[in-house]
């Protein structure tokens, strides 16, 4: 399915295998009360708690082979936030690894990755912070919370705006400023294949025009 994420050095398992043990460990750790595991079939099962939104982590291994995992999945389910289908076509858009459906009036979420390389629990934790980052898109959309700023209460202190306000320079190309963050050496433009997103279609996959980054090189004049 999903090929994103990439391990650095580490134990590794077998080839294209990350060791369940570990993972359970780190789910533990990163939240604390974890209900299960849960066995179904080739699936376990660990449901968690982070913050307010409840979640289950699920892991696939091969028949027989239980101790090694070849998907890393995550889903969660919202009810009576009275999202419609433009509101969950608006979160698709905004999704990087996850996508989100209406299903008896409630709104399913579902990322999913193969681990690809040794496993490393730096590779790990990015596939969790990719979900959060998706989850708190998600959240943001269903209550109203324009922004981060806002849902932080942020937008209430006059000082963000004096601290963060990028005016467009009158005598430069609006490009100029992403290549003052970008630097000079690696000018990049959104991937036209992807929309910038790093993947496409409903069960995403990774863009093949741009590896997965959403970026790819502009050409220079």
């Amino acid at each position: 399915m999903f090929k994103r994420f990439f391990g650095g050095a580490g134990a590794s398992l077998a080839a294209g295998l990350w060791p369940r043990d570990r993972i359970e460990a780190y789910i533990v750790k990163r939240y604390g009360r974890v209900e299960g595991p849960h066995l179904r079939d080739e699936y376990v099962l660990y449901g968690v708690q982070d913050g307010a939104v409840a979640f289950v982590v699920i892991l696939h291994h091969p028949a027989n082979y239980a101790d090694g995992i070849d998907q890393l999945l995550f889903y969660t389910r919202f009810e009576g936030f009275g999202v419609d289908e433009s509101g969950a076509a608006a979160m698709n858009r905004n999704l990087h690894i996850s996508a989100v459906q209406l299903r008896d009036g409630a709104l399913d979420m579902f990322a999913g990755l193969e681990p690809k390389g040794p496993y490393s629990e730096a590779a790990l934790q990015s596939a969790f912070e990719a979900w959060k980052r998706d989850l708190m898109v998600v959240v943001g959309m269903l209550t109203g919370q324009s922004s981060f700023a806002a849902a932080f209460g942020l937008d209430k202190d006059d000082r963000l705006g004096s601290l963060a306000t990028n005016a467009a320079p009158a005598d430069a190309a609006a490009t100029d400023l992403f290549a003052s963050l970008m630097g000079r050496d690696r000018l990049k433009a959104a991937c036209s294949h992807c929309g910038g997103r790093g993947k496409i279609g409903f069960i995403a996959r990774e863009c093949e025009d741009c590896g997965g980054t959403g970026l790819i090189e502009r050409s220079r004049r």
